[in-house]
């Protein structure tokens, strides 16, 4: 590692054994707050003045001989909203004065309310710069954290429209890892999420159908690179890096580094931001794939100036010049000399040319971090088909170099016409198009992978039929292995039903953007999916894309004989989308006073009407009470039996909830309450966030029963719900 790392100059020689020795130690616990509104700030207070900082002075407390400071925020992230604490996990885990943080940070992240991540990786993110309304694609995404971080600022500072607009796409090339980052951004409830399953370096291009757009292809606003790599700046949390690092593995993942870096440009919109990064500090994955990148497209990218955004973060600026070396330990000065690598690895004259100063390497002694590699890069022109790298191919004589040309000829308007590619024979070198230049004038290796759509005037376009996705062309077979398809779900008779129990216009954006992935017209769950996803997978008309989730579960069907009697709904609104359904609403609702919100959450089943003979029944979900609910709460059976002392006693709450239909429905504080705790415009469902998970407190989906009104979340959200209405009296 030394011997590779020294001689590269990433770290000053005189900061080189801090760094060593920081890479060392464990990672500090760090998390971002999610949402930027009050509750994030309450939760801020309660890292300052909460019961599990008193064991802290203000020069920290001494744990095991070793000083631990108290809690802080980063000073680089925005409004206080990421936060560090200086023991390790180990430390949050084991030792009692540590308990009640530990127990702290596992509730709320288990709420959404947080998230664990490592500091160093909110990085790219932030100077990807995402904002409301746009598209958004995360090319490597699993585990997830930063897809979350960028569903927050799509989400952030904007009206629900805005946020409907707008999507963000986290894609893998692992289907297992897709399970993982479902998981991560779904805590945020967003129905502008779509998770897909891709080969970052081929994700399909789709035709752009939209008639208000100009655009041939569906182009993107935003695109993150975080490509696999080596993975040597998560030393700190990885140690078992120590005992497998060799330079081969960066080696061995530059090329298909730039061709994802290659397909992100490619997907880019004019005008667009990407940012390339990676967790390792080896520059052969880092400037050496940077560089290339600018090289084939041919100046349709350039380097992003950063100093002003990075002016609180320590950094080193990228390197002009880097050492190559081969799996056998041996040093290269040219490519000519080194059969097994690619001539991308090397730097050329004219690196200094391309700005690579301004990329950024960040180091685990800067901030007390992982290390990191950032690129930030815009798009400032149209580019002609690139030509991709290939690779080479093993022979009876050793490695051999395997070379693709295509000749690529400007002609009238700027229009490229792509020549035909042909391999390079050995000893051959009258091969027609063989050498051909591109149309900078200089050779490449390559293929052109992708072809380019051009530009349409508006109006010309017609989006297809909004149909099955998912499905083999001509049947309702599967067209991904394993991938459930989706159908817009158009069952007139149950949308009706849920339209008029409810209280929802036939004709609201909500009911035209559902969906189920099954055929029975009774599907045990619908979703619903934003403006902005639906727009994308409308004009997928061909199924390119590879769906592992979209949407945020909005109803679910209920079973219970309750359910089924007349003026009832078979669907009753779940956890994860209330916040969703609520601002479409107009029947079904209650409020209740702060105290009488409190009361339900704390009991999770209050009686609204006294029959002491009926109320076991009841509770119990028997006939009288519409069977029973299929509750999200513990396994405890104690858990949701009523407290026959928990009772509404004020008689205009009694005729508000007897005025509602017995079912599902929303229980939210009464306005002079949520003024009195200056929060009146965050219970319409709306909210400053649009669908943040965290902006959204005090929905309650519930129950209402012949006798009884019981909360249908989970024993968690009854307790955060709580605990926020008690910090705000």
């Amino acid at each position: 590692f030394e011997a590779y790392y020294r001689p590269q100059n990433i770290c000053p020689e005189d900061e080189w054994p801090e760094m060593i020795a920081y890479l060392k130690r464990q990672l500090p616990v760090t998390f971002r707050i999610n949402g930027s509104g009050r509750f994030a700030q309450n939760l801020i207070k309660k890292l300052v003045d909460g019961r599990f900082m008193g064991s802290f002075s203000t020069e920290g407390v001494l744990v095991e001989g070793e000083v631990i400071s108290p809690p802080k925020p980063l000073a680089w992230y925005p409004n206080n909203l990421a936060w560090q604490l200086d023991f390790s996990r180990t430390h949050l885990r084991k030792i009692p004065e540590m308990k009640e943080m530990h127990e702290f940070i596992k509730a709320e992240t288990e709420m959404g309310a947080i998230t664990r991540q490592e500091a160093v990786s909110m990085i790219p993110p932030l100077f990807l710069d995402c904002r409301p309304g746009q598209r958004i694609l995360d090319m490597c995404a699993a585990p997830g954290s930063k897809t979350f971080q960028m569903l927050e600022a799509l989400h952030t500072a904007s009206d629900g429209a805005e946020s409907s607009r707008g999507l963000v796409v986290g894609n893998d090339a692992d289907n297992r890892r897709c399970a993982t980052l479902t998981h991560q951004a779904q805590r945020m409830r967003s129905p502008s999420l779509l998770v897909t399953n891709h080969e970052a370096q081929l994700f399909p291009s789709i035709v752009d159908t939209d008639p208000t757009s100009c655009d041939g292809e569906y182009m993107w606003d935003r695109i993150l690179c975080d490509v696999p790599c080596s993975g040597d700046g998560t030393l700190r949390k990885c140690p078992d890096i120590w005992r497998k690092w060799n330079q081969s593995n960066g080696n061995g993942l530059h090329l298909v580094q730039l061709k994802i870096a290659m397909r992100a440009a490619e997907l880019l919109k004019v005008g667009g931001r990407m940012v390339y990064s990676t967790c390792t500090f080896n520059p052969i994955e880092d400037e050496a794939v940077v560089a290339e990148l600018l090289r084939r497209t041919h100046g349709g990218l350039r380097l992003v100036d950063t100093s002003e955004m990075a002016e609180k973060l320590k950094f080193q600026p990228g390197l002009s010049t880097w050492k190559v070396m081969d799996g056998a330990g041996n040093w290269h000065e040219s490519w000519e000399t080194a059969p097994k690598l690619y001539e991308s690895m090397f730097p050329r004259d004219d690196v200094d040319s391309l700005g690579m100063r301004k990329t950024m390497r960040f180091l685990p002694h800067h901030q007390n971090t992982g290390g990191f590699y950032v690129a930030v890069l815009e798009k400032t022109k149209d580019m002609p088909p690139l030509v991709y790298p290939m690779g080479r191919k093993p022979g009876k004589g050793g490695p051999r170099r395997t070379r693709l040309f295509v000749k690529l000829d400007v002609v009238e308007d700027g229009k490229v016409r792509v020549g035909i590619s042909y391999p390079e024979k050995r000893g051959n070198a009258n091969i027609p198009g063989a050498g051909s230049s591109n149309a900078d004038g200089d050779q490449q290796d390559g293929v052109v992978l992708f072809k380019k759509r051009e530009a349409v005037d508006k109006g010309t376009k017609s989006l297809p039929a909004w149909g099955p996705r998912g499905v083999a062309e001509g049947s309702d077979d599967f067209k991904w292995k394993g991938v459930e398809p989706f159908w817009p779900y158009k069952n007139a008779e149950m949308l009706a039903s849920i339209s008029d129990f409810y209280g929802i216009a036939a004709d609201s954006p909500l009911m035209a953007n559902l969906l189920v992935r099954s055929t029975n017209p009774l599907p045990k769950k619908i979703l619903y999916l934003g403006d902005g996803p639906k727009l994308l997978l409308q004009m997928d008309n061909k199924s390119k894309i590879k769906i592992v989730n979209v949407g945020v579960k909005v109803f679910e069907r209920q079973d219970s004989k309750g359910a089924q009697a007349p003026n009832s709904c078979r669907y009753r609104i779940s956890q994860e989308g209330v916040h969703v359904v609520l601002p479409h609403m107009t029947k079904q609702i209650v409020k209740l006073s702060a105290e009488e919100f409190s009361m339900l959450l704390r009991h999770r089943a209050v009686r609204h009407r006294v029959d002491d003979g009926k109320l076991a029944e009841d509770v119990d979900g028997g006939v009288a009470d519409g069977g029973a609910v299929e509750r999200q709460v513990s396994e405890d059976p104690n858990e949701t039996k009523t407290d026959k002392a928990a009772f509404f006693e004020n008689s205009k709450t009694q005729e508000r909830i007897a005025s509602m239909a017995p079912g599902c429905c929303v229980v939210l504080i009464a306005d002079e309450d949520l003024k009195m705790l200056g929060l009146m415009d965050r219970n319409d469902g709306s909210g400053v966030s649009g669908s943040l998970r965290s902006e959204q407190p005090f929905v309650l989906p519930c129950w209402k029963g012949k006798y009884t009104i019981s909360t249908l979340v989970s024993n968690i959200d009854c307790v955060q719900m709580l605990e926020q209405i008690e910090s705000e009296g």
